[in-house]
């Protein structure tokens, strides 16, 4: 993926990239101060193309601009190429939850989750790869081609962990897959621990629930209080058999029984409604995917004609494929609303039922004398309702605490798989760190050879990966390795042909590094260009600092040369928006 164009209709800016360096340029004519002028929020729409979120704990600087009336009713349109084929995204703040999408020749207004799911495709989804890869892991995976500086995050802390939501057991599945290192082992490590997680908080719920409603804490007292509710139990039963009236009460004990039977089919029928929802949900991700131009090539080479009657056949066939899972989606996406219908009526019925159900009950006291069938009735149904409650509860847990400790040999299993898996893919490893040598080489080559590894992890992570872990504390070279670590991964991707962004994005990286790193990225993007490689970096850097200093002879990286050569000039007297807005 190379990025073209980007522009806003109406006009704010309109910017074309090109291969190579592309400076977004704070210009500093005075005193005034480079910060809030808008070279980061340049870099936001870019990313809000590349369908970022637009909620403002992911992109505060453009929903505050938005919310001060700058960008409202504005659409920006990015346009670029996947292996020379041109695609165009135009989305609208007003409406960032739709976007109109371009692929060749054929535009969609679609929604957000299916654009990113379709780019996921396009941009990163490698037949030949060996693992486990899912087209809506697009915003996890371009996320590592773009660095922008969010308010008040640490500037670039580490390159392995590029998103700071990632739990640590789910950075080696996407790393992994940008690598093109097999990450199935990863992947199936960090499905388990999550569905470790769901049931540890399902196993908290109900032992609240139980302490909350019956004061107790351990499956020891929970025992006891079902003996004791056995002996209450037994006891009404006695009283009840020297009360007389015994037939003007049978309704009560009916209606209670009733109600609880009820209550428990309802609670069943939810239950089925959820998992047939739960299943539909499932069948909707399945992938109809077909491509008739791979058949049509295969078929050319044994005859033309019949090549084109093939894939004629077979983009009839995908039209009605096509047709079919729309109607297919239209049926489930109905289906899925009657369900929920019906669970939301449920619940109100069983919430209705419970408190008849109480009401009956709402009279019941511990003794064991009474002085009518009516209360003996009462007490029966309340002790038995409590048993009940606390038996099914008590089968919940114990079956959830079974699963748990199946997940967890599962887990050990995973780990007595780890040193086998280490060994298949250090070959991958190997090959990735001599890129890393030729980058470090050629931005730091007064340091010592740093390489990218991994180590057993324990617990909940299975894998520790590292890089160039004795600079962490630095903070110049701490930001030193995001750059050397971003340009490898890049450049390795590059050098093997593997499917993905063809792109560095970062905002504001040089700032706290020597000139002499601004110097030698120039020389080493210089080189690679010569050499016929097509990429891009696209980085904001401000006049005034690291870039008025002097450097030896070194012309390259003057203010006045960097400011020629930049994509977009922006300065505290030409600012992106023209104006201010909140949190800039």
């Amino acid at each position: 993926m190379i990025l073209n164009r980007i522009y806003t209709t109406p006009e704010i800016f309109d910017v074309t990239f090109k291969l190579g360096i592309n400076y977004i340029y704070g210009e500093k004519k005075d005193e005034s101060s480079l910060n809030g002028i808008g070279k980061s929020l340049f870099l936001d729409f870019i990313d809000f193309c590349l369908l970022s979120h637009f909620e403002r704990s992911f992109s505060s600087r453009l929903r505050s601009a938005y919310n001060a009336d700058l960008l409202k009713n504005i659409s920006v349109t990015l346009e670029f190429t996947i292996n020379s084929k041109p695609g165009i995204i135009t989305r609208n703040f007003s409406e960032p939850r739709e976007v109109v999408f371009t692929w060749e020749d054929d535009s969609d207004k679609i929604d957000i989750e299916d654009a990113r799911n379709i780019l996921g495709e396009l941009v990163f989804n490698y037949h030949n790869y060996t693992g486990i890869f899912e087209p809506e892991w697009f915003r996890r995976l371009i996320s590592f081609f773009i660095k922008i500086q969010k308010l008040h995050d640490e500037k670039f802390v580490n390159p392995i962990k590029y998103i700071k939501d990632f739990k640590v057991h789910q950075t080696p599945v996407y790393l992994f897959y940008l690598l093109f290192i097999n990450n199935e082992l990863p992947f199936n490590f960090s499905t388990l621990i999550q569905e470790k997680k769901s049931i540890n908080d399902s196993i908290k719920t109900i032992k609240r629930f139980i302490s909350r409603a019956y004061g107790v804490k351990d499956p020891a007292e929970v025992m006891k209080r079902i003996e004791h509710l056995d002996i209450q139990i037994s006891e009404v039963n006695n009283n009840i058999t020297t009360l007389s009236l015994l037939r003007n009460y049978d309704k009560l004990e009916d209606e209670a029984d009733k109600l609880t039977s009820d209550i428990k089919q309802l609670y069943y029928e939810n239950a089925s409604d959820k998992k047939t929802i739960e299943e539909y949900n499932d069948s909707l991700q399945v992938s109809d995917r077909i491509s008739s131009a791979n058949v049509e090539r295969i078929y050319n080479k044994i005859n033309s004609q019949l090549g084109i009657k093939v894939k004629k056949s077979l983009d009839d066939a995908r039209d009605f494929r096509k047709r079919l899972s729309a109607s297919r989606r239209q049926f489930i996406n109905t289906a899925l609303e009657e369900l929920s219908q019906n669970i939301s009526s449920r619940e109100k019925i069983i919430e209705e039922k419970d408190n008849h159900r109480q009401r009956l009950l709402s009279s019941l006291y511990s003794n064991t004398a009474y002085s009518d069938l009516a209360s003996a009735y009462q007490t029966l149904v309340g002790y038995q309702s409590q048993r009940e409650e606390l038996i099914s509860q008590t089968r919940l847990l114990n079956d959830l605490n079974d699963e748990f400790t199946k997940l967890a040999g599962k887990q050990q299993d995973l780990f007595d798989q780890l040193p086998a898996y280490k060994a298949a893919i250090e070959p991958e490893i190997t090959n990735f760190n001599n890129v890393v040598d030729e980058v470090l080489n050629s931005i730091y080559p007064e340091e010592k050879k740093e390489f990218f590894s991994l180590t057993d992890g324990k617990r909940d992570n299975l894998i520790n990966l590292k890089f160039w872990e004795n600079v962490k504390h630095s903070h110049g070279k701490n930001i030193g390795r995001t750059l050397i670590f971003d340009f490898s991964v890049l450049f390795y991707n590059i050098y093997n042909n593997h499917k993905s962004p063809r792109f560095l994005i970062h905002d504001g990286i040089f700032d706290s590094l020597d000139k002499s790193h601004l110097i030698k990225t120039y020389e080493f993007i210089q080189q690679k260009l010569n050499d016929n490689y097509e990429f891009q970096y696209i980085t904001t850097i401000n006049e005034g600092g690291i870039v008025d200093k002097k450097f030896g002879d070194a012309d390259v990286i003057t203010p006045e040369r960097m400011k020629k050569e930049a994509r977009k000039v922006i300065g505290p007297k030409n600012k992106l928006l023209k104006a201010d807005f909140y949190a800039s």
